[in-house]
């Protein structure tokens, strides 16, 4: 996926402080990757135990809405997560990684909402009241009949384009670099790299991939827990 420019949006009539026109690049985000977490965090992945994914072995809810979708986080992500950010933080000594602060995943209402304006999901500082502390990570679910990665390769996409444009939207609101879209078939994670809406994307996590020990595969659970760490670093995070 080439840094690609966009050029001749169509208007989007959903939101009037969002459109088409906000996004002018979208390239690859290469360093979101196995290697990459294993570099950074291969300590703490190696000695420390996370209980396995009940997504292995339980057949996958059906999703046929919003509000299905948000159940099945609920049920393979949010709870698995949050023990494997506590593993993490609790695993950490007062050397390691010192400039990361603790974080929670959970809903969006769970932290500030910039003019009402709330997303889905949100990556937030442990220690701050939820009126005041930043949505790190503004995490956006659509179902796979909405939005896919396939829209990628077309770079006028309408639905494409415009989703972009609110992942951004919220990462500006929040003043964080980071995101990333769920649907019911993948993930894929987003970087701001600026202000004038150029946008990394990692390649897509789908929810079949499962990973052992022996070998060990990018999953849903492995790129939510990695995105959340990069989230913590209090010297990393924000981009205004």
């Amino acid at each position: 996926m080439e840094q690609e420019s966009i050029v001749h949006h169509q208007e989007n009539t959903r939101n009037p402080e969002y459109n088409a026109g906000q996004i002018h690049g979208i390239g690859v985000w290469n360093a979101f990757s196995l290697e990459q977490v294993t570099l950074e965090f291969g300590n703490v992945l190696e000695n420390s135990h996370i209980a396995a994914e009940p997504i292995l072995h339980t057949p996958p809810r059906p999703v046929n809405s919003q509000a299905a979708m948000r159940a099945r986080v609920h049920c393979y992500v949010t709870n698995q997560l949050s023990r494997a950010l506590r593993t993490a933080f609790n695993f950490f000594g007062p050397n390691d990684h010192p400039h990361l602060t603790t974080v929670q995943f959970d809903v969006g209402s769970l932290a500030r909402t910039p003019r009402r304006f709330t997303p889905t999901l949100a990556v937030f500082s442990a220690a701050m009241p939820d009126t005041v502390r930043p949505n790190r990570v503004p995490g956006l679910i659509k179902s796979s009949a909405q939005w896919s990665s396939g829209m990628i390769k077309n770079p006028l996409e309408t639905v494409h384009i415009t989703t972009f444009a609110k992942v951004n939207f919220d990462m500006r609101q929040h003043q964080t670099r980071y995101s990333f879209i769920l649907t019911d078939r993948e993930l894929v994670a987003v970087r701001r790299l600026d202000g004038y809406g150029n946008l990394e994307l990692s390649h897509p996590v789908p929810w079949t991939a499962h990973g052992t020990a022996d070998h060990p595969r990018m999953t849903i659970l492995l790129a939510l827990w990695y995105i959340c760490l990069l989230a913590a670093d209090e010297q990393g995070w924000r981009l205004a």
